[in-house]
């Protein structure tokens, strides 16, 4: 951990932003406008009403505003946020307005250093998380401020003397460095590896840095992105992500079934015949579980990399393909605030076949709608050109679904048995079963292989399915720690270019390239 170096402009009077609805609470937010002048000097206070002018650019004004902030006063009222039902769904009073709150909580939650404090008045009260909408769940865990209308001069003076102390602190809180995951290698290491016989050059990285630039570039996640870069055994307590080798071992002994080679697909069939599927998929998710786990380095490289290239003046947004089940991909977003939708394969049920659409926020703030039928359906943030308005991730074999109403939990989902995988690749066309919009993007861009088993025939079946009306060119990589003679000679005939180090050390590489 390091410690933010002391502000160069400590001792200038705070900055405040005073982000509300104008159909919630208003006059509240005036008054405290008002008084927050009244303490740090008219320059120093934004609101809306009295700060933008006729003719102004307001994303690029509060996108501004935002960045030279110290604090952002978030004023929640009554009908802050409206709660229909038991499911979260919601009905936004007004959407325009919605998108404006959206915006400024966004950029407030990814800035470093900037303080939001919820600021309840009116009587109003923090909804629990789980009904919040995903943009606005993080508000939950924020110590609040309560400005009572019968002591509102001396809550609001409290609040305005305690600012800058509580600024202070949150500029002085440490900058955490994501822990290195058991095996990972150091940096001496990563430039040992980097000169090796499989190693990617310079030449590779800035190929690869230009398509992301353009936003042409879509990450293929294997289920052992997640695993150590080590070879320490894998138990159910480790602190990282089983391969689908480890998993089909675990498996193998907790039923008694003899697997060598382990095969997953097989050792799940075998289960799922002879215990049912339930039993399956109650280990799976006792095993997937297990110790808390952290998001592996490529997570949290992908979950950067939109602010990244945001700070490279190109803002682009990547379009994430995983085969694992885990949610850690997610989480490694959720920690940096950066909002993400979610598309996820529905393995078991009434609409088994179909993929969910998790979107990040919408007209009606974010309910998860069936992606039917999937050549015509067009929600994603996705426009016809390719280009993405923010991050999608698409889980193709199903698994846990990330932060989402109850209703829509999808227990049991797992494409993991021969049985799933022939119901899930005999789909014909391809478009029957990948939305239009996904398989266009996959079609016409560069996939960036991450721990992607090229080997297990599952995957190859489902690359060459998606590749079949490919004809503009394009270039693919391959990242794996263990590169055989057998897995290159199958990403020669899918014509992928490969590479043998960790992915840790190769997602560390390119980002020091790309934040040069």
């Amino acid at each position: 951990m390091t410690v933010s170096p002391p502000s160069e402009d400590a001792g200038r009077p705070l900055r405040l932003f005073v982000s509300y609805r104008r159909s919630d609470a208003s006059a509240a937010a005036r008054q405290l406008a008002d008084a927050a002048k009244a303490s740090f000097g008219e320059d120093n206070v934004f609101f809306d009403t009295q700060d933008l002018h006729l003719g102004t650019s307001w994303p690029d004004e509060i996108g501004a505003r935002l960045e030279h902030a110290d604090v952002v006063l978030a004023v929640i009222g009554t009908r802050w946020v409206d709660l229909a039902d038991e499911r979260g769904s919601r009905t936004v009073l007004n959407p325009a307005e919605e998108d404006v709150l959206r915006t400024e909580l966004e950029t407030a939650l990814r800035t470093q250093g900037l303080l939001l404090v919820p600021v309840l008045v009116d009587d109003a009260t923090m909804a629990p998380r789980d009904r919040l909408p995903r943009p606005f769940k993080p508000l939950a865990s924020r110590q609040v401020s309560i400005l009572r209308h019968a002591s509102w001069t001396q809550d609001v003076t409290a609040l305005m003397d305690a600012l800058p102390g509580l600024v202070a602190a949150e500029k002085a809180k440490p900058t955490a460095q994501p822990r290195r995951p058991p095996g990972q290698p150091s940096p001496a290491a990563t430039a040992e590896l980097l000169g090796g016989r499989f190693a990617p050059g310079d030449p590779h990285f800035r190929k690869v840095m230009r398509y992301l630039d353009a936003g042409t570039v879509v990450p293929m996640l294997g289920a052992a992105v997640g695993a150590s870069d080590g070879d320490e055994p894998w138990d159910k307590d480790s602190g990282h992500m089983p391969t689908a080798d480890d998993l089909a071992r675990a498996l193998a002994k907790e039923f008694a079934i003899a697997c060598e080679p382990p095969d997953l697909a097989r050792v799940a069939q075998h289960i799922a015949h002879t215990e049912g599927a339930p039993e399956l998929h109650r280990m799976l998710q006792l095993l997937l579980s297990g110790k808390k786990r952290d998001p592996a380095a490529a997570h949290r490289f992908l979950a950067q990399l939109p602010g990244i290239l945001r700070q490279r003046g190109t803002e682009q947004f990547q379009l994430i393909v995983s085969s694992g089940y885990d949610t850690l991909l997610e989480r490694a977003f959720d920690e940096v605030h950066e909002p993400f939708d979610l598309a996820v394969f529905i393995a078991r049920g009434e609409d088994e076949g179909s993929f969910l659409h998790v979107p990040w926020c919408d007209a009606r703030g974010g309910e998860p709608k069936l992606m039917t039928p999937p050549n015509d359906y067009v929600g994603l943030p996705i426009d016809e050109d390719g280009v993405l308005a923010r991050t999608v991730i698409v889980k193709i074999h199903g698994g846990v679904l990330h932060d989402a109403p109850a209703a829509y939990s999808l227990q049991h989902n797992f494409v993991i048995t021969e049985d799933d995988y022939i119901g899930y690749l005999s789909r014909s066309p391809v478009e029957s079963l990948i939305p239009l919009q996904i398989l266009d993007k996959l079609r016409h861009s560069h996939l960036l292989f991450l721990e992607y088993g090229v080997r297990d025939w599952i995957l190859r079946v489902f690359l060459r399915r998606i590749w079949a009306d490919q004809k503009d060119g394009a270039v693919h990589w391959s990242i794996q720690r263990r590169l055989e003679e057998f897995d290159e000679a199958l990403w020669e005939k899918l014509d992928v270019a490969r590479f043998g180090l960790p992915v840790s050390a190769y997602v560390e590489q390119l980002e020091r390239r790309l934040t040069a």
